[in-house]
């Protein structure tokens, strides 16, 4: 269900103020397959493992999704200004699955090896006998005769589990800036052109989980909680920006030279915060719970302990100048210059010269050349996130750790560094008649390159180390990913955009074409720490290809769009667990057709509308994998999994 309204409002004689509201829940969907392991478990009779899937595959349910917007403009004429000031809120809760425990192959909870894993929970470590695995999983006699200190998550999960994971995520934003033009009896003050603003900004995520355990708390036994608190991230962005410029005649070109200048200031605090103890409680103790093997935290997304916990800020400024003329009839150039500092990471000089030349009435040409420089976020240098993946069809658990980590720093992890660029397009405007048509192809050459790694697995040597060095959680994660810089790549691309109106008889058509075709090659990379199934990723992971042809007709109170998208095939990679498989090209129709209503007593306008998104019910070529993922269609798809979309749509105007 989604509901909006917007409405606008007189701010005294001399402003306005426009505020908008809207509301959306959905439910989940599912495109899940019975995994394989869990069908050979249900045949070999263990009648407590879920049907018919074990976990859910599909969009998430969007348990409730608002947001409000409002802005507002005020007229200050004595001034010869205009005070603004506009922001938002937001607030939904998301929930979704993660992948199957299987009670017999899950590493941590109740795999042992040859036996099922047993925690022993006297304070002498006395032992417990060993109970060989069964493919039906049906461990009731044997756990009964348990002594009183064993005990094993078989008794309490015998057909597995599958936890729920999600989160509470606020938005909001506001502006406020002063913008208008300075009069003056001073001819060098008269007639600049300023904006003063000040933008604050604040996302935050509170995650939440339940039907899921934390091993470590196995003394509790059947009693166990299976809802968590992990804890959660935060970002706060203070921005301070002043825009100068104005026009002057300096008698050497066709125009008057446009000359613009700013400032920026920007604070960036990155937060994690802590869950409750029960999400990342580890027993540490000699021969505890870690030490057997059990699993660090809360499964599925380990929670932020105190020691995790902490708040990162990084400030930067800027400055740039800008110039602009026309220096010839008909021909525009511009050459543009900012210097930024960002503390703790570097100071970059980039620049642009653009130029576009009106050679004809209707066709002009125009292209750009220019630098960029991103330096890594606060949270991309201090992320950290444990979390299950599929490894060689195996779950296991692994962490997003800082680059500086001991752990990271063990696989190669050293200090990010910023990515620099080099941009070109060119591209150009013409006018046949009533077609308008834009062509624009773009190049973007990346070096040093932020991603995340490919996993790198940690071997024993490699968690005595870390244990050694104080990190007393070495044990909760097999592998580690961190983000890095090494690695270049190029992209380049065409954008073509063109519109045509046909008038008829029947009514009035506007016929659209958007297509792209981009390709990205990965010029060169660390294969120490970014694989070749990596690289592919990157290359080949979305479509070449991609177009949509649409028709709005309108004729009378109706109105018929019809639109058509096509995308190419497209590379799905399963990095960690090993798994590709290609899908072809894909149409896509979308179709709405409304009824508009005016004059109507106490309501001027009202639209009724049908329409559908992916009419058709396309769906990505199914999934190989779906025995082992537990999906039948690709996560990453372009267009999705979820296939058509049908909806009725009623508005109002009064």
């Amino acid at each position: 269900m989604n509901v909006a309204a917007n409405l606008g409002l007189p701010l005294t004689d001399s402003g306005f103020a426009n505020f908008s509201f809207e509301f959306l829940n959905a439910d989940e969907t599912s495109r899940s397959a019975q995994r394989d392991d869990a069908r050979a478990l249900i045949e070999a009779g263990n009648m407590d493992v879920r049907r018919p899937a074990t976990q859910i595959w599909g969009a998430p349910e969007v348990q409730y999704d608002y947001k409000f917007f409002g802005n507002l403009g005020l007229d200050l004429e004595q001034i010869n200004s205009r005070l603004y000031a506009f922001g938002n809120y937001a607030e939904r809760r998301v929930e979704g699955g993660f992948f199957f425990r299987n009670p017999n192959t899950r590493g941590g909870i109740f795999d042992g090896g040859e036996n099922i894993l047993i925690a022993d929970l006297s304070d002498d470590r006395r032992g417990c006998p060993a109970i060989a695995k069964n493919p039906a999983a049906d461990y009731g006699a044997a756990l009964a005769g348990l002594p009183g200190h064993c005990f094993a998550f078989n008794e309490r999960f015998p057909g597995g589990f599958t936890p729920r994971y999600g989160g509470v995520v606020e938005d909001w934003s506001v502006v406020f800036g002063l913008r208008g033009e300075i009069e003056s009896a001073y001819t060098l003050l008269n007639g600049w052109f300023y904006d003063a603003s000040a933008s604050f900004g604040h996302n935050s995520v509170d995650f939440f989980m339940h039907n899921t355990i934390n091993p470590q708390l196995a003394a509790m036994r059947t009693n166990i909680p299976t809802s968590y608190k992990p804890g959660g991230y935060r970002e706060f962005d203070k921005v301070f920006n002043l825009d100068i410029s104005r026009p002057f005649d300096v008698g050497l070109f066709f125009s008057p030279l446009n000359f613009a200048f700013g400032l920026e200031h920007r604070e960036e605090e990155f937060e994690i915060r802590s869950g409750g103890q029960n999400s990342w409680y580890v027993d540490n103790s000699p021969g505890g719970l870690a030490a057997q093997g059990f699993g660090i935290g809360s499964n599925g997304f380990q929670g932020f302990g105190p020691d995790i916990a902490g708040t990162f800020n990084r400030g930067s400024y800027a400055g740039y100048l800008d110039l602009e003329a026309e220096v010839v009839e008909n021909l525009s150039l511009g050459i543009a210059g900012r210097y930024e500092t960002y503390e703790g990471i570097a100071d970059t000089l980039d620049g642009k010269v653009s130029a576009r030349w009106q050679f004809l009435a209707d066709w002009a040409v125009r292209g750009s050349i220019s630098s960029g420089f991103r330096a890594p976020t606060v949270g991309q240098a201090n992320y950290r996130k444990t979390s299950t993946s599929l490894e060689g069809r195996r779950l296991v658990d692994n962490a997003i750790l800082p680059p500086d980590h001991p752990a990271a720093v063990l696989k190669g992890g050293k200090k990010l560094e910023p990515e620099k660029s080099i941009n070109y397009s060119v591209g150009t405007v013409f006018s046949l008649g009533d077609l308008d048509v834009t062509i624009d192809y773009y190049r973007i050459k990346v070096q040093g390159r932020m991603a995340l790694t490919s996993n790198l697995k940690l071997t024993q040597t490699d968690i005595d180390t870390l244990l050694a060095q104080g990190v007393s959680d070495a044990r909760s994660f097999s592998g580690v990913n961190f983000f890095t810089n090494d690695f270049d790549t190029t992209t380049q691309g065409v954008d073509v955009v063109a519109t045509y109106p046909l008038e008829t008889l029947a009514g009035y058509t506007v016929m659209t074409f958007v297509g792209n075709w981009t390709d990205t090659q990965v010029d060169s990379f660390n294969p120490n720490v970014i694989n070749a199934r990596r690289r592919r990723q990157y290359e080949d992971a979305l479509p070449e290809f991609r177009f949509s042809l649409s028709a709005d007709h309108t004729w009378g109170p109706w109105r018929l769009l019809t639109r058509v998208h096509y995308y190419d095939g497209f590379f799905e990679d399963i990095v960690e667990a090993g798994l590709t498989s290609i899908n072809g090209e894909r149409w896509l129709t979308d179709m709405e057709l409304s009824y508009t209503l005016r004059d109507l007593p106490f309501m001027p306008v009202a639209t009724l509308a049908f329409g559908a998104e992916n009419m058709f019910d396309q769906y990505p070529r199914k999934s190989r994998w779906a025995g082992v993922l537990g999906n039948k269609y690709p996560p990453n798809s372009p267009y999705g999994f979820n296939g058509g979309f049908y909806y009725v749509r009623a508005s109002f105007e009064f």
